[in-house]
């Protein structure tokens, strides 16, 4: 049950769009069908939910501005493209990107836009890095809020598409052949 306990973290900590108690279970049942995952009862789940959301709330996502960058370890070669992306996001959304967001869009750029085509506006390339960043954000926040070592091995395979490869790895790895 540890990865469905992820995701239902996952879920809990999204912000946009914040998921209902319904949607999430709707969600985790098609992720996780029957006879491999039990879905929780809809009151368990709110428990779940209720209880990671308190956690996440003790930690909560600084939002992100260039003034905390120094502070927040964001490389300076990494800010240009932080702040494009800031920008975007401010202006389609309204809303602000979080330190965290800030940090894998550093990490995360060169892979993405190097996994992307050349033929990619620049608007859509500036989306996808942050939806890959918000991806893995959301992950860290998860793992920190269940007190789990962070492993992004599954979101890895599938940003690299090397998902089937990457899983053969790990289960080798776990099963020591």
């Amino acid at each position: 049950m540890p990865r469905q306990s992820l995701r239902i973290a996952e879920l809990a900590l999204r912000d946009h769009p914040k998921l209902s108690f319904e949607e999430t279970l709707g969600i985790l049942t098609a992720e996780f069908p029957s006879p491999c995952f039990q879905a929780p009862a809809v009151s368990t789940l709110e428990k779940m939910v209720r209880a990671i959301r308190r956690a996440g709330k003790e930690s909560p996502d600084e939002r992100w501005s260039l003034g905390v960058s120094a502070t927040a370890g964001i490389p300076d070669n990494s800010i240009r493209i932080v702040v494009d992306i800031w920008k975007h996001v401010l202006l389609c959304s309204g809303r602000h990107i979080t330190v965290r967001e800030a940090k894998w869009i550093a990490r995360l750029k060169d892979i993405v836009f190097m996994s992307l085509p050349d033929h990619y506006l620049a608007t859509d390339k500036m989306d996808a890095l942050l939806k890959w960043a918000t991806l893995y954000a959301i992950r860290e926040r998860a793992s920190l809020a269940l007190g789990l070592e962070l492993d992004t091995t599954d979101i890895d395979a599938l940003l690299l598409n090397v998902r089937e490869v990457v899983l053969m790895a790990s289960d080798q790895d776990i099963n020591g052949v």
